[in-house]
């Protein structure tokens, strides 16, 4: 019985054409055709050199970027990592980090002499793929800021990495939909709720207030 089970066990999984099915990766993104593949560095610096210079950014982003004490509380505290971490794109403060090698790298001196030795990295592609990975794995509800001891709101350092990345065509294919069905579409929402049925919507909930 054990080396039928052990036999069941290593036989490879096929399909109905008989084919072994291929493994995927339960976490990783749909990589949609419209999704570039090269090109995108240049974009993504463009765009985070504007970020990071803006009035409204430049304070926040810069103490957030240069502040770490790396204790994995927020993950802890996190509601998507704390029922399992074992995905590192999952990690608040390792996700930030992605996005905080480039700013060291780019606009630190340590980062600029050191490089690697204080965490600076120059942007890739491949580190533009892992971040396209990592940054749309948080819902931004904040909750690690609040439990942060150093104050870091890993959330800003999220919605930047995503602003970067649109710029650099770095969108998946359901928020796409999603804004252009809210910008251009006849209904103007992502559920196609017509304009007589959302009215009514508010009538019923001023009567019920």
């Amino acid at each position: 019985m054990e080396k039928k089970s052990n036999q069941n066990e290593q036989a490879p999984q096929e399909d109905r054409r008989g084919k072994p099915r291929r493994r995927i990766d339960k976490y990783q993104l749909f990589r949609a055709s419209h999704v570039p593949s090269q090109g995108r560095v240049k974009p993504f610096l463009e765009c985070l050199d504007k970020v990071v210079n803006h009035e409204l950014y430049r304070f926040p982003l810069r103490l957030y970027l240069d502040t770490c004490a790396k204790c994995n509380n927020c993950a802890a505290q996190c509601h998507i990592t704390c029922d399992d971490q074992s995905n590192p794109h999952w990690l608040p403060a390792r996700r930030s980090d992605l996005l905080r090698k480039v700013y060291r790298k780019r606009y630190t001196l340590a980062g600029k002499l050191l490089g690697r030795l204080v965490g600076a990295e120059e942007l890739t592609e491949d580190l533009v793929d892992e971040m396209y990975e990592s940054f749309y794995r948080c819902t931004m509800c904040r909750r690690c800021a609040l439990e942060c001891p150093m104050g870091v709101d890993n959330s800003l350092i999220t919605r930047i990495g995503r602003v970067c990345l649109s710029a650099a065509g770095m969108v998946p294919n359901n928020f796409r939909v999603s804004v252009e069905s809210q910008l251009r579409g006849p209904t103007k929402n992502t559920s196609a709720i017509p304009e007589r049925a959302f009215l009514d919507t508010i009538e019923f909930l001023n009567e019920e207030m």
